[in-house]
């Protein structure tokens, strides 16, 4: 089954083009005496306070440099909004600035003729919306003169209204406002305590793109009414091992990544409670990835309460360059009823990411598989 865009990859483009000069689908603003603001955060209130977090770490300054004019565009405010979204999910992040790359974006002092979006806020006076931008074929035209009339914010805002619009299926949203609400959700001041699994369910399965194929294994484990969430190694990685902690069940998952060129690792944050006392974790050889593993499930209990659920799990691990696979030792050895062998399919080996189910503690887990490059 093919995933989101949070998974966001499979840049998958839909334009529109209408008849006109400069017409397509666009960012929109609004008009407040003399001052221009983006319709997205007057929508929700945040004109005045859109939050953008001052980051110390900037690792996308420089690929932001080569795509937007930096005496134009607020580049180092773009990165730091970036990495606020690598933090909540990396793939997330890396796939905006992929879009970001895709497009050419082109300042002009050339009229924008309105996109016809009709779905806007009826407290407001539609005469006071203006449009900021447009995007047609490759290209996103940019209106210079109200673009100088943006604050540092709003201009950072308009960038990702259209990042974000151009990863929405056309054929459900014919018109802004679900991008708007994404966009307003990453500039709230609240973003900053959101977790991944928020970033998931907020998104949902509203951006699909195909950067790369990626599809999940069935999970296993136990039954539970709770959502499904994923959590993803960020683009060039593939898995190389899990970390987990456990309790009289397992009570949080986390990854462990390895990018497939340079080597280098990345470990995300474990997803759950993470109470439980005895931490685990299970790690592939360097030239090895994690193509699958052996959930173990059965019954416990706390107090009186019985529950089912994933109690272990054993790692498959395939070596890259033979395909040679093998698997290594059981985490926890908690005692289990059943087990069953999850693995990625042929043609998507390697393990990107986990997709499981969690309440107070992980019911079942599965992996989402992709190339191995």
């Amino acid at each position: 089954m093919t995933k989101k865009l949070t998974l966001f990859f499979l840049i998958l483009f839909t334009f529109k083009s209408n008849a006109g000069h400069f017409v397509g689908n666009g960012g929109l603003g609004y008009r407040v005496a003399k001052k221009i603001f983006l319709l997205d955060f007057v929508e929700s209130n945040l004109e005045k306070s859109a939050y953008i977090s001052a980051q110390k770490n900037l690792s996308y300054l420089a690929k932001i440099n080569q795509i937007f004019d930096k005496n134009i565009y607020p580049n180092i405010h773009i990165a730091s909004k970036l990495e606020e979204i690598f933090e909540k999910d990396p793939i997330l992040s890396d796939s905006l600035l992929e879009t970001m790359k895709s497009y050419n974006w082109n300042q002009t002092s050339l009229p924008l003729l309105p996109t016809n979006d009709e779905n806007v806020s009826t407290r407001l006076d539609r005469s006071n919306v203006v449009q900021l931008a447009v995007r047609k074929g490759s290209t996103i035209y940019v209106d210079s003169n109200l673009w100088k009339k943006l604050d540092i914010k709003n201009q950072v805002g308009l960038v990702f209204h259209e990042a974000i619009y151009a990863n929405l299926d056309s054929e459900i949203y014919i018109d802004g406002f679900r991008a708007r609400e994404i966009v307003s959700f990453f500039f709230n001041p609240n973003f900053k305590y959101k977790t991944g699994l928020d970033v998931d369910e907020f998104l949902g399965y509203d951006i699909t793109n195909s950067r790369l194929n990626i599809t999940d294994t069935p999970t296993y484990g136990g039954a539970g009414l709770s959502q499904k969430f994923h959590s993803y190694c960020p683009f060039g990685y593939i898995l190389k091992g899990i970390q987990l902690t456990a309790g009289k069940g397992l009570t949080s998952i986390g990854l462990i990544c390895r990018n497939s060129k340079n080597k280098s690792t990345w470990t995300a944050s474990t997803q759950g409670t993470d109470a439980g006392p005895s931490r685990f974790e299970a790690i592939c050889n360097d030239d090895e990835f994690v193509s699958g593993a052996i959930i173990k499930a059965g019954e416990w209990k706390l107090g009186r309460r019985k529950y089912f659920s994933a109690r272990d799990i054993q790692i498959y691990c395939t070596n890259s360059t033979t395909g040679i696979s093998r698997y290594l030792s059981p985490l926890t050895n908690e005692r289990y009823n059943v087990s069953q062998s999850i693995v990625c399919p042929e043609n998507l080996p390697a393990a990107v990411g986990i997709v499981a189910t969690l309440s107070d503690y992980l019911i079942d887990i599965g992996f989402s598989c992709s190339t191995k490059k």
